[in-house]
């Protein structure tokens, strides 16, 4: 069931009071991308998927971001707009407001034709399937997958984990939807998870 930007908003509110849309573009603060990642972890990436791996993607990416730059260039220049084009949206709640370096959880809203295959053979899966996805997003994106974290980063994880499955089970709840997680497992939450 689709719901639009304020419908989800009113569906998370009990959850999670400050959450709100976020329908425009935000621009990332501090690194984004590779040089967001610590060298040494950096070198472990290449490592375990491959120089070659590597160096396609991060040439893929490197032309995508020139090609964006030069059509940026091009319309400032002639004085047209870049239109964005939207096929989803986005709300927004903080982790914690009382820890505001906390980073914030978002609830990606939009269509997919990726489905995982636990849910593949549905009969609700056939045609258009919309999905909600539901991050953390840390302050510092290098903090999201790092292997050695403080008590305080555990704290905040744990915080963001446990906002993100209440968040999860009103919302599964709303659309009389499923939930996976990011393997594609399905997932038992709220009071189907105390049953089992």
């Amino acid at each position: 069931m689709w719901l639009g930007p304020e419908d989800l908003v009113a569906v998370l509110q009990p959850i999670a009071p400050e959450v709100s849309t976020a329908l425009e573009a935000v621009q990332p603060r501090g690194a984004v991308g590779l040089d967001a990642i610590d060298p040494e972890e950096l070198e472990s990436l290449v490592e375990r998927i491959g120089p070659d791996v590597f160096e396609k993607a991060w040439r893929g990416s490197e032309k995508v971001r020139q090609d964006t730059m030069r059509q940026e260039i091009v319309a400032a220049a002639t004085g047209n707009v870049i239109e964005e084009l939207r096929d989803g949206y986005a709300v927004v709640t903080p982790v914690d407001t009382e820890h505001e370096g906390w980073g914030r959880i978002e609830v990606r809203a939009g269509a997919t034709d990726g489905l995982p295959l636990a849910v593949r053979g549905e009969p609700w899966a056939r045609g258009a399937v919309l999905s909600y996805d539901l991050r953390w997003i840390p302050q510092d994106q290098a903090d999201a997958y790092a292997e050695v974290v403080s008590r305080s980063r555990r704290r905040e994880r744990q915080t963001a984990r446990d906002l993100v499955e209440e968040l999860a089970t009103v919302l599964v709840t709303a659309v009389s939807g499923v939930a996976v997680d990011d393997d594609g497992f399905l997932v038992s939450l709220g009071e189907d998870a105390a049953e089992v």
